[in-house]
């Protein structure tokens, strides 16, 4: 269970619209037991789900949001609130959830709440319980406890077993156009946004990230740089040598992005449309 401090979060402008239905069937009680937010990195399901989490807990909500005052809003500010459990892989390392996490959280969500109302779990990155601890699950979402909410992330939500996703509402987050995650990325301060945007796939807090981490742009230079040299050595070992400390995720996003740039070149595609801009004049070349 994650105990880290969890900022009072606000609800993103690409998260409004999925917030407000949300939140109307709450306000109606007609809240499932169990909630399946889906989306690609970079879109902040963790951030919705928290935000949510917390307004379902509240004592004293204030229209659609949690108050940000009442006692169970400061124990879930502090990550220390006995009704809210997190479930997330503990490291980089090691990303598979078991059976035994699974069967320690049902354990939990079948007990009296302790501030008498709802009683919330979020499984982070649930496409990574393995088939035991999917098994397990199954059985508590068919036998659900009274006041308990049960919200699954996944970035991959066909990797789940047919019968969890059968029995989840499931939310599809998404950005709801490049001129809104623009604008948002401009109020964070961040230049040339459609750069990052391009970049992230359209993923506004991805983009974010990449603007501010100076490492991650760092391998972006050194992915192009050989991808250049490549192109005149024909070394796939010095490639490899030098892309060696580059995430596999990312390597084989930023790849699979250059080769889909070569092949809008070459159906003509407009310009605006390849990703690595910075490169076009080369691109065009190859």
């Amino acid at each position: 269970m994650a105990a880290t401090n969890r900022p009072n979060t606000i609800i993103l402008p690409w998260q409004q619209e999925a917030w407000r239905q949300l939140h109307q069937r709450y306000q109606q009680q007609q809240l499932p037991h169990a909630l399946l937010i889906t989306a690609p990195p970079g879109l902040g399901k963790l951030l919705f789900a928290e935000r949510f989490s917390q307004r379902v807990l509240c004592t004293e909500p204030k229209q659609q949001n949690a108050c940000g005052h009442c006692p169970s809003c400061h124990l879930f500010t502090a990550a220390t609130h006995p009704d809210y459990f997190l479930l997330q892989p503990e490291d980089d390392k090691n990303t598979v959830i078991k059976v035994d996490a699974i069967r320690m959280l049902s354990e939990k969500l079948r007990q009296r709440a302790h501030r008498g109302g709802y009683k919330v779990a979020v499984i982070n990155t649930a496409d990574s319980l393995n088939l035991a601890a999917s098994n397990a699950l199954l059985k508590t979402l068919e036998e659900p406890a009274e006041k308990t909410l049960l919200i699954l992330l996944s970035k991959h939500a066909e990797r789940l077993l047919p019968t969890l996703r059968s029995r989840c509402q499931v939310i599809r987050l998404a950005s709801r156009s490049d001129e809104d995650s623009h604008n948002w990325l401009e109020q964070q301060n961040i230049d040339d946004p459609r750069k990052w945007l391009s970049l992230a796939e359209g993923a506004p807090l991805l983009a974010q990230q990449l603007a501010n981490d100076t490492e991650i742009q760092s391998q972006y230079q050194i992915f192009m740089q050989t991808l250049q040299e490549f192109q005149q050595t024909a070394n796939p070992i010095t490639a490899a040598a030098k892309w060696q400390k580059i995430a596999i995720d990312r390597l084989s996003t930023w790849l699979s992005q250059f080769y889909m740039d070569l092949i809008r070149l070459a159906a003509k595609a407009p310009k605006k449309f390849v990703v690595h801009q910075n490169y076009l004049t080369w691109l065009e070349k190859i």
